[in-house]
């Protein structure tokens, strides 16, 4: 939850940071820290989230004896969803002398926000899932009976 809030943080940040990208009058660029920075941002979120799902939860999701086929199919999904954005992104950003001016690529972080928030919203939703026919783990201060009366 807290990479995909950093992945939207990351693309508000680059929306709000590309128009400011441009030449001063002596021929330098300016304005490119905010942009800049918030590329990396994004960078490391979604390299972090695709090796939690991948190396973490797969295990969680299939157990130890099918967390191999669990891998797989995570990674499998995340190659989809690369050449679907591959695909997507080079149709929305500009080409040609558009694409010489900053202004002109707001599409691509509009394009990623919405599936930050999802992946916020769908990790804030299974934060505390607990398996079917899992006991639920004690709270502090409640004892064995009052946990097993609570699930």
């Amino acid at each position: 939850a807290i990479l995909y809030g950093l992945m939207g943080l990351g693309a508000v940040a680059l929306w709000i940071g590309i128009p400011e990208v441009g030449k001063n009058e002596a021929g330098e660029w300016t304005g490119l820290w905010l942009p800049g920075m918030a590329a990396m941002v994004i960078s490391m979120a979604v390299i972090a989230v695709h090796g939690i799902l991948s190396g973490t939860a797969t295990t969680d999701f299939g157990g130890t004896k099918n967390a191999g086929i669990v891998v797989g199919i995570v990674d499998g999904i995340v190659y989809l969803g690369t050449g679907l954005q591959s695909i997507v992104i080079g149709a929305l950003v500009p080409t040609g002398e558009a694409a010489t001016q900053a202004a002109n690529w707001w599409m691509w972080p509009a394009f990623l926000f919405p599936f930050a928030v999802l992946g916020f919203y769908f990790t804030l939703k299974i934060w505390n899932a607990i398996p079917d026919g899992a006991k639920a783990s004690p709270q502090p201060g409640q004892d064995d009976a009052e946990a097993s009366a609570s699930t």
